[in-house]
């Protein structure tokens, strides 16, 4: 009876999912691909931009080319990032909020957009952050 307990303690945790611990690892990965593009602009002379669509809890990566913006199709911005199981909260643009549709552009001089989105876990918040200059980073709430 013991080893049954033992072993439905193991296996219980696996079946609920943890929404906390999935939504600070979607802001990890997203800071990860924000501060990789944030390079990409500089090494490559483009401007790129990020498309964060909270309404379809989802994000996604465009390089200016020619006249228009193109999406990125180089792994690991190719495609739309979309987040399971957590949502896009709060997000501000150069200390405006957005209830909408917001994009952020990184350019090739090492400037940006400031923004912050929060990312809501089921008990957890955790915020992406960008300044003007720098790196975007993650603050737990």
């Amino acid at each position: 009876m013991v080893i049954v307990v033992i072993l439905a303690s193991l296996v219980v945790p696996r079946l609920h999912p943890n929404t906390d611990r999935e939504a600070n690892a979607s802001a990890e990965k997203m800071v990860l691909l924000i501060n990789q593009a944030r390079e990409e602009a500089v090494m490559s002379s483009r401007v790129w931009q990020v498309i964060f669509d909270p309404g379809e809890q989802s994000y996604r990566f465009m390089q200016y080319a020619g006249n228009d913006f193109i999406e990125v199709t180089l792994p690991p911005f190719a495609g739309i990032q979309h987040l399971t199981s957590v949502s896009l909260n709060q997000l501000e643009i150069n200390g405006e909020p957005r209830a909408d549709i917001g994009e952020i552009y990184l350019f090739p001089t090492g400037e940006q957009d400031a923004f912050r989105l929060v990312v809501q876990g089921e008990q957890q918040q955790f915020v992406v952050v960008m300044g003007p200059v720098g790196e975007a980073g993650v603050e737990k709430r």
